[in-house]
């Protein structure tokens, strides 16, 4: 999707179904703005680069073993030509990595023309991930802080370099599971929301412009679900040097569901169906995967404007870690890398208006693009 460092999408289309921004769960951290300066760069996410340096780490195991089932799907929808979202997820079967680094799911929906939103949620994913596992530290708020400002420092020095790419951004939301801890850290207006006992509640704070009016009082839900502006994000990955991302954290129970998501599925998708299609007992039994396809599909059933990105985490069980009886862990053990296939159509340039600074997504609001 194309967008800016100031574009708004969805948090306000779900809010107006009545599913309110919680307001009294700011994020943990609120990290300063500033410019990365660490490591080395790279576009390509090496597998062998994420071990490198494991052999020095200790080698703890966790305090407790979290089990989940996961499903994910990503799909053009019904207009566009080209997907510019990305998804990607980690799930180390090592007990070392589960006990200092975790798994790591994430969502990136690029902006920009000429194919550049693709790129830039290529870029910005990746690096994200092979920042933070080859990074040592055990915190993990400061581990992500440090790969979200690469990225975004790798996707703006491309955008700089190359005319094509100028203007090319993404939002992204990335979220941690260690142990029973989730930690959430959120760019723009993607989304995490945390299913429990079948209701919804929304993580993350949207990053645009008419959900900080509601926020603000300023503007209604319905006003601001059909207002022109509601595709102006007020943060992304790569629209300037620096980037500010929020940080949240959350205990998982048994049974909960954590969803992570672009906005082309909850322009569509209001909270509570998101919540009904992953955790009645007849979604329950039918499982993530199928949660995560059934979901793409009512949103392409109602429009499809944008790429659809969706990843469902159901946690089935959290329990005391038991290491196996006489298990040797290597010194680098790599994780499972899980990554998506995607299928790229070359489709026309799709336009960018400049309001100061931000970039609109014209897709959503074709009267302002005529």
């Amino acid at each position: 999707m194309a967008k800016s460092d100031h574009s708004t999408k969805d948090a306000v289309e779900i809010e107006q179904q009545g599913v309110p921004i919680a307001h009294d769960s700011p994020p943990i951290y609120d990290s300063p703005p500033h410019a990365s300066s660490r490591g080395d760069r790279t576009d390509r996410l090496h597998a062998d680069e994420l071990a490198a340096g494991w052999a020095d780490y200790d080698q703890k195991a966790p305090d407790l073993h979290v089990t989940v089932r996961v499903g994910f799907k990503t799909d053009l929808g019904s207009i566009r030509e080209n997907n510019e979202d990305k998804f990607d997820l980690i799930e180390p079967a090592d007990s070392g990595f589960l006990a200092t680094k975790g798994r790591l799911y994430g969502v990136a929906d690029g902006m920009g023309g000429h194919s550049a939103g693709q790129i830039a949620s290529e870029l910005a994913l990746k690096t994200v991930i092979q920042r933070y596992y080859r990074d040592p530290s055990p915190h993990i708020v400061d581990s992500l802080r440090y790969a979200i400002n690469e990225a975004n420092s790798l996707v703006f020095d491309t955008a700089q370099l190359i005319p094509e790419r100028q203007g090319m951004g993404t939002t992204l939301t990335v979220g941690v599971i260690r142990e029973d801890r989730l930690t959430v850290a959120h760019v723009g207006d993607s989304r995490a929301y945390l299913v429990r006992d079948g209701e919804p509640r929304q993580i993350t704070h949207d990053h645009s412009l008419v959900a900080e009016q509601v926020r603000l009082g300023a503007m209604t839900m319905e006003d601001a679900a059909s207002s022109p502006l509601r595709n102006i994000i007020l943060r992304s990955i790569g629209t300037g040097p620096i980037v500010q991302a929020d940080f949240y954290e959350e205990r998982l129970q048994v049974g909960d569901y954590v969803v992570i998501c672009s906005d082309g599925l909850t322009g569509h998708v209001a909270p509570q169906e998101l919540a009904d299609y992953v955790a009645t007992p007849d979604a329950r039994r039918r499982g993530p995967s199928l949660a995560a396809y059934r979901l793409v599909d009512l949103a392409n059933s109602r429009g499809g404007r944008d790429n659809i990105t969706v990843v469902v985490i159901e946690v089935t069980d959290i329990s005391p870690y038991v290491a196996e009886a006489d298990a040797v862990r290597p010194a680098a053990v790599l994780p499972e890398i899980v990554e998506a296939d995607h299928t790229i159509f070359d489709g026309a340039p799709k336009p960018t208006v400049d309001i100061t600074d931000p970039i609109i997504d014209m897709k959503h609001d074709p009267q302002v693009a005529n």
